[in-house]
């Protein structure tokens, strides 16, 4: 009897722990960024340690930035090919601060852009010989490491820009932790690179590739985003519960109530300065203060 009690007791700890932790966060506001055309179909949320918020439209293939009430400051971009455009641009960085990331898929590029939307260079440089295919996902750190997620062999190219270092990793190399069907990377505050996969499965490396381990989301349905929180993550769900969060202490997964309509899912998430901020496919901002 006094073993059982005892272990009754630590599972009771663990469980209040981990809901706690899910606790955490706590509902603030909805945001509804205005004004945005009609047609608009934002795909991926970022925000800045100003508080800026951007946002992009893969539907007008153009960069939004609002700030944190959702008055629109700038717009940029457009359908195209040439300097300052895009044809479908799938995810946003601004974890360096300064500079936003945007990773063209079909343009086969990454462009960078200061925080107001001024366009500053393009990678790979079109005088060089290296070409990047159907780049899906970026990272860049504020070593001026750049992390890109491409589609073609899935597998992820690291450039350090300093040193004009190329190197790939996570392709069919490396055995059970080669990416089969990535949809996007995140890094944490320890450096760690975690890649969500369609599958739900998280894998993880350090800045150099070299394998870590790998989580799986406990879900039946979709995953559609990841945003690290410390060293913990928070997932985004296509349907109920929405959202999952991973409590790397306790390793363990337990739900965040988020109020959507019935029509509505999210579809991107980003954490900064203790703020969780959650996209929905309507075009509003879900946002959660972490206590």
């Amino acid at each position: 009897m006094k073993i059982m009690l005892k272990l009754f007791l630590i599972l009771l700890i663990v469980n209040v722990r981990v809901t706690l932790f899910a606790q955490s966060f706590v509902y603030e506001r909805t945001i509804n960024p205005a004004p945005v055309p009609k047609s608009t179909r934002f795909a991926t949320i970022a925000v800045s340690q100003f508080g800026d918020i951007y946002l992009s439209d893969i539907k007008r293939h153009e960069l939004y930035s609002f700030d944190g009430g959702g008055k629109l400051l700038n717009v940029n971009g457009g359908f195209g090919w040439n300097e300052g455009q895009f044809d479908l641009p799938l995810d946003l960085n601004i974890s360096s601060g300064l500079n936003l990331i945007v990773a063209d898929y079909n343009n086969h590029r990454i462009s960078r852009y200061d925080r107001k939307l001024n366009y500053l260079s393009t990678y790979p440089d079109p005088n060089t010989d290296y070409s990047l295919s159907f780049p899906r996902s970026v990272i860049l750190t504020n070593q001026g490491e750049l992390f890109i997620l491409s589609d073609e062999n899935r597998e992820i190219i690291c450039l350090r820009l300093n040193q004009k270092d190329v190197s790939m990793f996570g392709g069919v190399g490396y055995g059970e932790y080669a990416l089969s069907d990535p949809l996007l990377i995140r890094m944490d505050d320890r450096g760690v690179i975690h890649v969500l996969e369609e599958s739900g499965r998280i894998v993880q490396f350090d800045r150099f590739g070299t394998p870590l381990g790998w989580l799986e989301v406990p879900a039946n349905s979709a995953v559609t985003s990841l945003a690290p929180v410390g060293k913990d993550l928070v997932v985004t769900l296509r349907k109920a519960p929405h959202v999952l969060v991973y409590s790397s202490s306790q390793k363990s997964w337990m739900p965040l109530e988020v109020a959507m309509s019935k029509s509505g899912y999210l579809i991107s998430a980003a954490y900064c300065s203790d703020k969780l901020y959650l996209l929905t496919s309507e075009n509003r901002i879900i946002v959660y203060n972490h206590q």
